[in-house]
């Protein structure tokens, strides 16, 4: 049933899950993927604050002073900090409209593209108490969820170990391939090891 469901739903769907599990959270962090004002109002709702990255879509916009701008006209028309700035600009918008009917605010910062300097990057936080700059640090955390990806696909066997249709077999292989990067996460954090997961991994299987 959530493989056909819009990933916005299932989105919404897991985090109510993870918190009547118990899981602690203030932020939830996510790339440009679910980056859209009405997801990220739903996700106000209930309490937790957003940090994404944006995508310059020319059908989302947001409430400027008044102007409702695209994400590619706010850059625009907002003043740029001199020289060779990692931040370049930062400013406070409207989304949308809560369940209340209350504005939902958040702060968008620009940010200099380290691939291309030329060019540039937004990232989106409802927490207007943060600074530019721990935005910018908050939302690099994600990258971790990269290095999971990898290290589960090219390591640990994530679907090459078996071949099967039963839904029950892929959860049961999916949960024992998590249950060694919870090991090897474990190892390098308790003994501050400086090896990469990789050659961990080797060395656990020596």
């Amino acid at each position: 049933r959530e493989a056909v469901r819009k990933a916005p739903e299932v989105l919404l769907e897991l985090i109510r899950q993870a918190l009547e599990v118990g899981v602690e959270a203030t932020h939830v962090l996510f790339d440009s993927w679910f980056a859209f004002p009405g997801t990220i109002q739903k996700i106000c709702d209930r309490g937790l604050h957003v940090i994404c990255m944006l995508k310059a879509l020319p059908t989302v916009k947001y409430d400027f002073n008044g102007q409702v701008l695209t994400l590619k006209q706010l850059y625009a028309a907002v003043r740029k900090r001199p020289g060779r700035a990692r931040i370049l600009a930062s400013l406070t918008v409207t989304l949308v409209n809560d369940a209340q009917g209350l504005p939902v605010k958040a702060k968008i910062v620009f940010v200099r593209d380290r691939r291309n300097s030329g060019k540039w990057l937004a990232l989106l936080s409802t927490d207007l108490t943060l600074s530019d700059e721990e935005v910018v640090r908050i939302y690099g955390k994600r990258w971790d969820i990269e290095v999971f990806f990898k290290m589960t696909k090219s390591y640990l066997n994530l679907a090459k170990e078996f071949q099967g249709r039963s839904y029950d077999m892929m959860v049961a292989h999916t949960s024992i391939v998590f249950m060694r990067y919870v090991m090897l996460a474990w190892l390098s954090r308790e003994e501050a090891d400086p090896r990469t997961l990789g050659n961990l991994f080797y060395a656990c299987c020596d």
